[in-house]
């Protein structure tokens, strides 16, 4: 059981690294993110998680992971480029001006963009012998921790540099999008 449960937390966690790096680049790009938002994102992530863990057999042989991938990069490249090209405004810009809040369709989008690596991490065999509840358990927490830590790391990173790094959260972003190619 033991083995079960470390095995379990190594998966999450390693499903957990691009919530941190969407957080951080978000954050980065002067964008807050709450933590009932963070809260929402870990839990879309965990359902789709669960979900491909309980269909597993079922659900690959109707959708390719090849499908997944390439779903997962082209919603991360697309908020990537969107992040490009959008022009900061002195709004953007301002200090005095409250941080722009992730919006709920937003914190929707950017969960089903997390959550492919899940879905297509639950569909292979090595993964349907995790128990159930400590990957489910593991999710939720590691997800929530990933995004408020990530938004941390970014708002201080944006703190000590007086220019604009909205650009930096759409690098990220599409990195990210590549890296799900990988």
């Amino acid at each position: 059981m033991f083995l079960s449960v470390l095995e379990a937390l190594a998966v999450t966690a390693a499903l957990s690294a691009d919530a941190f790096v969407s957080a951080f680049a978000l954050s980065a790009g002067k964008v807050k993110i709450s933590f009932f938002h963070s809260v929402i994102i870990s839990v879309i992530c965990t359902v789709f998680l669960a979900a491909s863990l309980l269909a597993g057999d079922l659900i690959s042989v109707c959708i390719p992971t090849h499908a997944a991938m390439w779903t997962g990069f082209f919603i991360f490249l697309s908020l990537g480029l969107f992040k490009l090209i959008k022009r900061p405004s002195a709004k953007d810009t301002a200090a005095v001006e409250p941080l722009p809040k992730l919006s709920l369709p937003q914190s929707a989008l950017l969960a089903v963009g997390l959550s492919i690596d899940g879905l297509a991490a639950g569909l292979g065999a090595g993964l349907v012998s995790p128990r159930y509840f400590f990957v489910i358990l593991f999710s939720l927490l590691t997800g929530v921790a990933a995004i408020l830590s990530g938004a941390f790391v970014g708002r201080k990173a944006a703190a000590k540099i007086r220019f604009s790094l909205a650009w930096v959260s759409g690098a990220v972003l599409i990195l990210l999008a590549f890296l799900k190619l990988m």
